[in-house]
């Protein structure tokens, strides 16, 4: 949030620069700003139109680009918001850092997430002692923190997926979550 002065009074204003997302090198990307009259992005690097609501971003480098959307309203409020550009070589995959198996519906089961199109091979979660928890090759399954019937105890767990990207390549990917 910023706090700004608006015709004569203090009151809180924020443009709306979207939401951040991930893409691959040469990929190109229409931002669809909202809430004000007058934009402006900076940096501009690799976008055209760069005082336009619906600037454009061709994406020729890897890399995290975040650009800060300036905006003024007509009543000439003026606010900013973020988005950040993750611009990746190939198409990969990651798991969430936590999941909360408690049958609440939300984040009860972890999953992997494919970053671009990429092929499941394998997931495959495993406990603090290295023991294999829970497997699959079924890109909509997954762990819902049971193993052999029993409910796992709160702790980190690793995680190890097997892809194959956009390539055809196979590749790997580990992480960690609560």
């Amino acid at each position: 949030w910023t706090v700004i002065s608006c015709a004569n009074t203090t009151q809180n204003y924020r443009p709306d620069a979207g939401a951040s997302r991930t893409v691959l090198v040469g990929d190109t990307v229409h931002f669809h700003a909202k809430g004000a009259t007058m934009y402006s992005w900076s940096p501009a690097t690799f976008l055209i139109d760069a005082n336009s609501a619906d600037a454009i971003g061709t994406f020729t480098e890897a890399g995290d680009y975040t650009y800060v959307l300036y905006g003024e309203t007509q009543r000439n409020c003026k606010g900013y918001d973020t988005i950040t550009i993750y611009v990746r070589e190939h198409t990969s995959y990651t798991a969430p850092n936590a999941f909360t198996p408690n049958g609440d519906g939300l984040n009860d089961k972890l999953r992997p997430i494919a970053v671009g199109k990429s092929k499941l091979k394998a997931f495959g979660v495993y406990n603090r002692w290295g023991k294999k928890v829970y497997y699959t090759t079924e890109q909509t399954a997954g762990w819902d923190g049971v193993y052999n019937g029993k409910e796992q105890p709160t702790g980190v767990y690793l995680w190890m997926i097997e892809y194959t990207d956009n390539s055809n390549i196979d590749r790997y990917a580990t992480g960690n979550t609560i």
